[in-house]
């Protein structure tokens, strides 16, 4: 398995309108492509997220990031984004136990 890490500083605080297009554009497409275990978003700071994808191989992550997460946050995020710090590599260890629901914010 294979993951990618996106550090995201944000210029500005993300609205509920692009928190559910995450929800119901990216996360959503992401879950389609073949080979893709896990996605998911979490708010690290009010000017901060990280994006996580899991998946089976090098292959099936690269090409996530080339068809569905580069064009879909350079269209749709760019507008929030002060940098990102994108790292990929091997998972090493991971829980079995990722079906847990998201939290919502408050």
């Amino acid at each position: 398995m294979y993951a990618v890490v996106n550090h995201m500083k944000l210029s500005r605080p993300l609205d509920d309108d692009i928190i559910g297009r995450m929800n119901l554009e990216l996360m959503s497409n992401i879950s389609k492509m073949p080979g893709v275990a896990h996605g998911l978003c979490v708010q690290v700071a009010d000017d901060g997220i990280v994006i996580i994808v899991i998946c089976e191989s090098e292959e099936s992550l690269e090409r996530v990031h080339q068809e569905v997460g580069s064009p879909w946050v350079g269209e749709n995020l760019a507008p929030y984004l002060a940098s990102t710090d994108r790292k990929t590599g091997p998972v090493i260890a991971r829980s079995e136990n990722l079906d847990a629901t998201s939290t919502p914010r408050s």
